[in-house]
């Protein structure tokens, strides 16, 4: 769905695993968003791509961030780029928002981005399961795709076993 939108994504392929010539099953692999994504997806290895693991709607900090987000290429930098992005997200007043949006974001994938949540479902992707990319050169900023496993009518369960449940919505 998302390489049909010319979005990024991640590779993906299926392994038969075989040990001393026992099955042991058929295993998902799939491509680590870093640096080497980056490049084959032909993005600027030098952006800021950070993994959303726990965001949270709240004033937000270079603690507060660190606790949501984790840095996954240039590791050795703060989160000030990130922590201005979401600040100025959730304070511009509406009015400018549209204008501000364009500025920052690349508009066109972000759209992509959510035409492709929208035609596979998901519900499991507003604070986590995704990445967020900063592109240094351009200022522009892009989510990327994770963690795909609540699509296509799946939802996640406390009661019913987590995602490990057949109850489709």
């Amino acid at each position: 769905t998302f390489e049909s939108l010319g979005y990024p994504a991640g590779k993906e392929y299926y392994i038969r695993l075989h040990m001393n010539g026992e099955y042991l099953g058929l295993f998902a692999v799939l491509e680590q968003p870093d640096s080497r994504f980056l490049d084959r997806s032909r993005l600027n290895r030098n952006g800021n791509l950070y993994k959303a693991v726990a965001a949270r709607e709240e004033h937000f900090n270079e603690s507060n961030v660190r606790s949501g987000y984790e840095k996954k290429t240039n590791e050795n930098d703060d989160f000030s780029d990130l922590v201005a992005f979401l600040n100025q997200l959730h304070t511009t007043p509406g009015p400018e928002l549209v204008e501000w949006f364009s500025r920052r974001v690349d508009e066109d994938r972000m759209i992509d981005y959510q035409v492709g949540q929208i035609l596979i479902a998901n519900t499991d992707y507003f604070h986590k399961n995704h990445y967020l990319y900063h592109d240094t050169a351009t200022g522009r900023w892009m989510p990327l795709l994770w963690d795909l496993d609540l699509t296509f009518g799946k939802s996640w369960s406390a009661t019913d076993g987590g995602v490990l449940h057949d109850r489709l919505r």
